[in-house]
């Protein structure tokens, strides 16, 4: 039982791990632009800046 539960939670934490993608990208929906205006996401770009950082030589 306890390699099922092992197994279960590995699972869990890796098809979940990847959450990260889905906020980033909420930075290239068009359809909220408009909010962007008034309230830019930056917890947003922070994700995506953990996620793809870039060295300062490429800046």
């Amino acid at each position: 039982m306890s390699r099922i539960c092992d197994t279960a939670i590995s699972q869990v934490d890796q098809r979940f791990s990847q959450s990260d993608h889905l906020i980033a990208a909420k930075l290239v929906d068009s359809s909220l632009f408009l909010q962007f205006v008034l309230s830019f996401p930056t917890s947003e770009l922070d994700c995506a800046v953990k996620l793809w950082p870039v060295g300062k030589e490429k800046c």
